[in-house]
């Protein structure tokens, strides 16, 4: 049975997800920094086997310092269009909220929609919901009916798109794809707590509006 451990970094609260099955882990988002979920990796003596990021905003990359190393074992993933927010702080938007001038000379696999990763250990599927950023994904675990969504879906609401790099006319066909998805999932979003998403697409209002084809 998998165990999914939830770490919060500020200063926005952004969430990085460990999920584990005793003896190996998957990093969801490195937030702020990935300090928390590197010393609760190491405290239950877990191998990690790769990290995926949801997007590229700097809350979400942030402990990519952390992740990286010379002799790192394990594979990083980001959506392929967010490949510049690692070079380029107004993507990242990591001056114009933060203020500060940072990139990330850490090598990333480019992920496209409908991508399937096979870990070791894991399979995961990547679905492209762009509209927060270009590059943003959601990734699927179906065996742990697990859904983790950065930005791309709330508790109740969904992300912003009037950011650099956004394009809120993405938005509909970019949730239409997780209205098609099974309502018995749990998704795990980038702020704040997850719910069902039966239960979200009955009361998130973003989601209700959507017209089912």
């Amino acid at each position: 049975m998998a165990r999914i451990t939830a770490f919060c970094s500020s200063p926005d609260r952004c969430n990085t997800y460990v999920l584990d099955d005793g003896e190996h882990a998957l990093i969801f988002d490195a937030g702020f920094d990935a300090k928390s979920a590197l010393s609760f990796i190491n405290r239950h003596n877990l191998k990690l086997e790769g990290v995926f990021l949801t997007h590229g905003h700097y809350d979400h990359i942030g402990g990519l310092t952390d992740l990286d190393s010379p002799d790192r074992a394990f594979p990083i993933f980001i959506g392929a269009e967010d490949m510049r927010c690692l070079d380029d702080d107004k993507y990242s938007l990591a001056y114009s909220f933060f203020h500060e001038h940072k990139t990330f000379d850490v090598a990333c696999n480019p992920l496209d929609d409908e991508d399937e990763i096979k870990m070791p250990h894991f399979f995961v599927k990547a679905i492209w919901t762009p509209y927060h950023t270009l590059g943003s994904m959601c990734f699927l675990l179906s065996a742990e009916q697990a859904l983790f969504t950065g930005d791309s879906l709330f508790h109740l609401g969904i992300g912003r798109s009037d950011l650099p790099g956004s394009d809120s006319e993405m938005a509909e066909s970019s949730l239409r794809k997780l209205l098609s998805l099974d309502d018995g999932l749990r998704f795990y979003p980038g702020h704040g707590s997850g719910a069902k998403l039966g239960e979200e697409k009955r009361l998130n209002p973003y989601l209700s509006a959507i017209k089912v084809i």
